[in-house]
């Protein structure tokens, strides 16, 4: 039963898809949270500088 059990491959591809999204997930998730301010900071400067241009 061992045997046959380890031979079995199924599902593993679902697995490694599992495992890539996961690390793709927890990378953004540090991105945003280690440049998460600057990136606030950018996108409010941003925003002014198109609010002072359209006025």
């Amino acid at each position: 039963m061992v045997r046959r059990w380890a031979g079995d491959e199924r599902g593993a591809v679902a697995v490694e898809y599992g495992v890539i999204l996961a690390v793709v997930f927890l990378t953004m998730v540090g991105s945003l949270y280690t440049f998460g301010d600057q990136l606030k900071a950018m996108l409010d400067f941003l925003s002014a500088t198109v609010a002072a241009a359209l006025a």
